[in-house]
């Protein structure tokens, strides 16, 4: 029987905190993992899974990357370092290749007014409720 641990606020099997620590689950993990910010404040491991702050170097920008899959969401908060300006959508593109799979839908929200919040001007959000399908337009439409 798999022994479960649970980081942060996610629940990871000893075969999946393995597979992760030594990048087993896909190219683009090692290239993630490659990536993760080990030392200060927003330091990870791989055993921290999906969760953690990537640098990554996106069509010559240099993209910030802070992923976590608690409370129900995963979450990938995308910006360009030293630049208030907003990721353009090709590099939103990109992160999600790398943080979701191929066939996975991904949102990005624009909330009510009244819940809008912007704590900085330069970074967009990718969003994706775990275990909850979402709804999809026809696909002639989207």
């Amino acid at each position: 029987m798999n022994e479960s641990k649970i980081i942060g606020n996610h629940l990871l099997s000893e075969e999946c905190r393995k597979k992760f620590a030594v990048g087993e689950f896909s190219p683009r993990w090692k290239l993630l993992n490659s990536r993760r910010l080990t030392a200060g404040p927003y330091a990870s491991t791989p055993e921290d899974g999906f969760n953690g702050m990537f640098f990554l170097s996106i069509f010559g920008a240099k993209v910030k990357a802070m992923a976590s899959d608690g409370g129900g969401w995963r979450h990938v908060s995308v910006s360009i370092d030293k630049c208030s300006q907003p990721p353009s959508w090709a590099i939103m593109c990109a992160v999600k290749d790398l943080f979701f799979e191929p066939e996975d839908c991904v949102i990005q929200f624009h909330p009510p007014k009244s819940d809008y919040v912007n704590n900085h001007t330069g970074c967009l959000h990718l969003w994706q409720p775990i275990g909850v399908p979402i709804p999809m337009p026809p696909k002639e439409f989207v």
